[in-house]
């Protein structure tokens, strides 16, 4: 039976690979062009989100397919919320104009029909289970309500 001691070696050794995975990505998307922390932030939460429900869903279900299906739709949902904030980061400080809103109508619809399409193929062709796939994609929705509830916990630690 696992001592206190060796309980808290092993905490201690998690939170510190985790200390440097954040620390890693971190570093990856800075040098991808991702200068603003807030964005570096909440991107890494994206990925940090996906990391722990996969495994979340790997300890519940581990000998079904649900969590590879998982893994694929919260895969597919980071891609499309990367190349969304590559996007918006590169027209950021653009002045708005008729080519740059087509361009930003265009790329929107683009992704939308490329994840559709992929969508489609893993749903019709593939037979996968929908449940584990919209799921998969919805690690985006916890990311954003994670990240949003802690700039209203740091707003207010600022404010106090």
């Amino acid at each position: 039976m696992p001592t206190l001691a060796k309980n808290r070696k092993r905490i201690k050794k998690t939170l510190t690979m985790l200390n440097n995975l954040l620390f890693n990505l971190d570093k990856v998307l800075y040098n991808d062009g991702f200068t603003q922390p807030q964005l570096r932030v909440l991107l890494r939460a994206q990925v940090v989100t996906m990391i722990g429900a996969g495994v979340l869903a790997l300890a519940l279900c581990w000998l079904s397919t649900w969590p590879l299906i998982f893994a694929v739709g919260a895969a597919m949902a980071v891609l499309n919320f990367y190349w969304m904030a590559k996007y918006a980061k590169q027209v950021a400080g653009l002045t708005f104009h008729k080519g740059l809103i087509v361009s930003l109508v265009f790329r929107f619809y683009a992704r939308l029909a490329f994840t559709g399409i992929l969508l489609f193929l893993f749903i019709f062709w593939l037979k996968v289970p929908v449940a584990p796939l919209v799921l998969g994609l919805s690690t985006v929705m916890a990311t954003i309500v994670l990240w949003g509830a802690a700039q209203v916990i740091e707003h207010k630690a600022k404010e106090a």
